[in-house]
């Protein structure tokens, strides 16, 4: 067992309980306050880095808030009052024999303050070398013994405010990397280097050497296709050049897409360091009426509120799945460049014959097709899949608001004989509402996309219902304030963690042993942990192009122990 006392958390600096914790080396950093995509808002602990859901964390020895910080019931150990921390034991040998499954990798027991007299105040506040990313946290607490000294009473209160850094901010974090051969010694500011000729894809060369470049994703600003016969270009003849990949370019026409250089870097947005408030206040007394009978209880609530931000909505319109089907575009549309409306029609389009603008496959080659008489109804549908960046809404935000509290009451003393008892009843709640914003309707992203000019030059929707803004995401990317407002969709989704224990243990000693006491312990517990998981419609149905659809769930468990020992 190893031991962190009060002044290793202040020797440190910092003002999260995991932050200190993560520098031993029993435990791997797991979700932390600093933890974007994925994170939850919360921190979590991993001993031995078999994932924090085999760690068991107990405060005073007893189960701590059910949270959903990961898998439920993980714990957030941010919830744990910092300043009323004696010390934290951390076991892990043999420890899944004493508490179970629970405990695989280990136990992490936080041991409060038992007596506190007087007021107390710990402020710190921190910032980094170039004056941003500051995190600001106070802990008052107040300790008095009452009824002449037979019990304590202990009740603090602490505040916690850290600002956000975003990717953007730090060269070394600015790009979105991915693995390659460079050329030797190229290295930038933000860890690309320059892309090597690679002639034998081994990179094997003398000025060749696997490092990073510049990467980033298809979902870009501009648009792009893919898919089915991807585009095809008008060349020399009746002939066509297929292109795979397809974008706009800024004037509307459409251009070979090439990942080098044409691919969005979606890691500048991204926190580096999310945004952080929590307040907390906190309760805890006991009272010794007789060697029989001590009462002891110990309550908590806890606010907390933590967003995570991601690049703009990447919207895949065209998966023809549910709410989002294949996109379609009018060929009429004032966005489109004439040689975009060209290449659109040859690819795309139908006549009224059902003969389609060219002739041939991906393996005999293309051609114009003399008997395509012109696109029947001046619409056409993709294929494959239509890709945007949708900048025009802002980055995608996931807010973590969580209400947590936590009841405790008990009493221990002397039973019989030489045996000691301990019993005890807690009741914990955790409500977690999480808004998530900036992402983007399909179904009204389709509908603000059909547009024309009308007589006096003005662009409007082809179906003006529930007040249709129209978007142009066909190269220079135009998406006005009330455009964004009417394509934009703000899910959220509650989740509830409700837990009650009960339970009670006899421990004393039975024989004495040339050793010393032969004590034995015998106790019961039971557990109930429920569970409720609800999104709202628009992530049900799947008309939400920022995040991932999901289905509502709940379930509960009940868990009865009988558990003895010496």
């Amino acid at each position: 067992m190893e031991s962190v006392r009060p002044e290793d958390f202040t020797l440190t600096g910092v003002a999260n309980v995991e932050q200190t914790l993560n520098q031993m080396p029993q435990i791997t950093p797991s979700f932390t306050t600093t933890s974007n995509n994925p994170g939850t808002g919360a921190a979590t602990l991993d001993l031995r880095g078999l994932g924090s859901v085999r760690t068991l964390i107990l405060v005073n020895g007893r189960r701590w808030i059910a949270n959903d910080a990961g898998n439920v019931p993980e714990i957030d150990v941010n919830t744990i009052p910092a300043s009323l921390i004696d010390r934290v034991d951390i076991v892990t040998g043999g420890a899944s024999a004493v508490y179970g499954s629970d405990a695989v990798t280990g136990v992490i027991n936080f041991v409060l303050k038992n007596n506190l007299k007087g007021l107390h105040l710990d402020a710190r506040s921190a910032i980094s070398e170039r004056g941003d990313g500051r995190v600001s946290s106070a802990d008052l607490s107040y300790g008095l013994d009452i009824f002449k000294g037979r019990g304590n009473l202990i009740a603090s209160i602490g505040w916690l405010d850290q600002d956000s850094l975003v990717q953007a901010d730090r060269a070394y974090t600015r790009d979105t990397l991915q693995d390659g051969c460079v050329i030797k010694n190229t290295i930038s500011e933000t860890g690309v280097s320059t892309p090597a000729a690679n002639a034998d894809g081994l990179c094997d060369g003398a000025d060749e050497e696997f490092g990073y470049l510049a990467g980033g994703s298809t979902f870009i600003p501009a648009g792009l296709f893919q898919g089915g016969t991807g585009a095809l270009f008008r060349g020399p003849g009746n002939s066509f050049t297929r292109f795979g990949g397809a974008r706009f370019a800024e004037d509307g026409t459409i251009v070979r897409f090439n990942a080098a250089t044409d691919a969005y870097n979606f890691a500048a947005d991204n926190y580096l360091q999310v945004p952080l408030r929590r307040i907390s206040a906190n309760l805890i007394g006991h009272l010794t009426i007789s060697d029989f009978f001590e009462p002891y209880t110990e309550i908590s609530v806890i606010h907390t509120r933590s967003p995570q931000q991601l690049a703009p909505a990447a919207a895949g319109i065209g998966t023809g799945a549910g709410t989002v089907p294949r996109l379609r575009i009018n060929l009429d549309n004032p966005f489109l460049a004439p040689q975009a409306r060209q290449v659109l029609e040859d690819t795309f389009g139908v006549d009224a014959q059902g003969d389609r603008g060219f002739l041939g496959s991906n393996v005999t080659g293309f051609t114009i097709n003399p008997a395509y008489g012109g696109d029947a109804d001046g619409f056409v549908t993709l294929p494959g899949q239509f890709r945007s960046r949708l900048t025009g809404l802002g980055p995608r935000q996931t807010v973590n608001d969580r209400l947590a509290y936590r009841i405790l009451l008990g009493a221990r003393g002397r039973s019989f004989g030489p045996f000691d008892y301990d019993v005890y009843f807690s009741s914990s709640d955790v409500t977690h509402n999480t808004p998530l914003q900036n992402s983007a309707s399909a179904l009204r992203i389709q509908q603000a996309i059909l547009v024309r000019a009308d007589g006096s030059g003005n662009i409007t929707c082809i179906d003006p219902s529930d007040g249709c803004v129209p978007i142009n995401i066909f190269g220079k990317q135009d998406i006005s304030a009330a455009a964004a407002d009417f394509i934009r969709a703000n899910p959220s989704e509650s989740t509830r963690v409700k837990e009650k224990i009960i339970e009670g243990v006899i421990r004393g000693p039975v024989v004495k042993l040339p050793a010393g006491d032969l004590d034995i312990a015998i106790g019961a517990h039971f557990r109930q942990t429920s569970f409720a998981y609800r999104p709202d419609r628009t992530l049900a149905d799947g008309d939400n192009l920022g995040f991932q659809p999901s289905v509502g769930s709940a379930g509960r468990t009940r868990v009865v122990e009988l558990f003895g020992r010496h």
